[in-house]
């Protein structure tokens, strides 16, 4: 059974509580208002190096699998991206959370299922080319981080990012996915949202 929606428009009416939620975390709220310092947001970064470590390693376990490989694209990687951006901010000896190994572990766990990395692909990726841009844009008025120093993670070389994200959401929805296989997809992405929340809560404790 097929549904006649677009599964890209079946994602954005079934994950828009969970993005919400993420959103509205504590530590994003301060992020967006102000209320870190730079040791605050080093200790976000090296939660989203482990994350990235796990997810790029997966997806590049997918880059000639039919469904991943049309998403499968190297300039989306961020370990270099993040490296740097920890250079420039300092050694702050941030441990890696709780919530961050799950999120991991979970990456590892699925790694095998094309379908469940590319869940999580989508959603960190345009995650970081949709409400990462405005996130950059507070650090960087608030923080004085830059483009060229502390923000190279927001920085993406994939041309304008509206006309990215747009192929990539019509490459979504010409995959040629079975009902079951959209609901499993859109399940995974719930999954990826609730991951990334508990890893926002995790920092609470720094504000």
């Amino acid at each position: 059974m097929l549904t006649s929606a677009p599964l890209s428009s079946r994602l954005r009416a079934a994950t828009t509580q969970e993005h919400g939620d993420a959103e509205a975390s504590a530590f994003m709220t301060a992020v967006m208002a102000g209320g870190i310092n730079a040791g605050d947001y080093a200790a976000l970064v090296v939660q989203l190096q482990n994350v990235y470590d796990a997810l790029e390693a997966a997806a590049a376990g997918h880059r000639e699998q039919p469904v991943f490989g049309p998403f499968f694209d190297p300039r989306l990687r961020r370990d270099a991206a993040l490296a740097a951006d920890l250079a420039v901010l300092g050694d702050h000896r941030h441990p890696i959370t709780a919530a961050t190994t799950a999120y991991a572990d979970h990456l590892q766990a699925v790694a095998d299922d094309a379908l469940s990395v590319l869940a999580h692909h989508y959603t960190r990726y345009l995650g970081d080319l949709s409400g990462g841009r405005a996130i950059a844009a507070r650090l960087q008025h608030n923080l004085g981080l830059t483009p060229e120093s502390g923000l190279a993670f927001y920085q993406f070389d994939v041309g304008p990012a509206p006309a990215y994200k747009n192929a990539y959401r019509q490459r979504l929805d010409d995959l040629d996915l079975t009902y079951g296989e959209q609901e499993r997809f859109i399940g995974e992405v719930r999954t990826a949202y609730a991951l990334n929340s508990g890893i926002f809560a995790s920092l609470d404790h720094l504000l």
